[in-house]
């Protein structure tokens, strides 16, 4: 979206996240971070997504991990829902091939070191020729005093 830098899954060589034709995922994660307490923080992002449209095949989803918890105990605090069409979205879609922008609270995690953690999995390797998955922009903030 902005910069010359940006988080993606797929393979930039083939345009893709066709990966031997198999089924595939990864993730990317952020060094830990205090999150402070008694102040309200975001995690603030955009995303764009060149894949299949149902929302249980190729899904991302942002999960934050306090320090000390095992990966698979990190709380989940946004999954991609259904892709739609236009890019103007309904309450519980996000625009296909557009960039969506993201704001998630993150005040449930006040005083706890955590680290961001982006997931993607394909969940099958059905129709993963397309572009894939793109997180931009990403910051976290907190209000002032």
């Amino acid at each position: 979206k902005s910069g010359s830098g940006v988080l993606y899954y797929g393979n930039p060589v083939a345009n893709n996240y066709v990966f031997d034709g198999a089924k595939n995922n990864g993730q990317a994660m952020t060094p830990s971070m205090l999150i402070p307490a008694g102040k309200a923080t975001t995690l603030n992002a955009y995303v764009f997504m060149d894949t299949e449209l149902p929302a249980q095949y190729d899904s991302l989803s942002i999960k934050v991990l306090p320090a000390g918890m095992k990966l698979a105990d990190a709380t989940e605090i946004w999954k991609k829902p259904s892709l739609v069409l236009p890019a103007v979205p309904p309450a519980d879609g996000m625009p296909a091939k557009d960039w969506f922008p993201l704001t998630l609270p993150l005040d449930k995690f006040a005083g706890q070191s955590v680290q961001i953690i982006f997931d993607f999995d394909t969940i099958d390797n059905v129709n993963n020729q397309t572009t894939g998955a793109f997180i931009d922009d990403v910051s976290v903030t907190t209000t002032c005093p």
